[in-house]
């Protein structure tokens, strides 16, 4: 992904390099630390290249607390701001914070 990343930053298109490896190994491979959540701007600023880590357990947190009061209102408010007003309809009739204790491989990444 890293690769690919900075194979498309310098041809101009600006790109974001997401990872959700604990290991952290996209800041290995881009040699800067692109940890805290946030994009980083790769190097100096030459390409048009951003990387992110992001931590999913402040993640896994931040969906909990979207869920836990108010039977999934501020995750619902959330997913319609991003135009996911389908996705939040198909989410009512789960429990997001029971299901949130048990992942199952792959949820991490989804909830990223």
């Amino acid at each position: 992904a890293a690769s690919l990343g900075v194979q498309l930053a310098s041809a101009g298109r600006p790109t974001l390099v997401v990872s959700t490896d604990p290991a952290h190994s996209l800041s290995d491979s881009l040699a800067q630390d692109v940890s805290g959540g946030k994009p980083v701007q790769v190097g100096l600023g030459e390409l048009p290249l951003w990387g992110m880590h992001v931590d999913l357990q402040a993640a896994r947190e931040e969906l909990r607390e979207l869920t836990k009061d108010d039977g999934g209102e501020k995750l619902n408010e959330v997913l319609n701001s991003l135009g996911m007003g389908g996705f939040a309809e198909q989410l009512k009739d789960l429990n997001l914070s029971e299901l949130l204790d048990t992942t199952p491989p792959g949820v991490d990444e989804a909830v990223a």
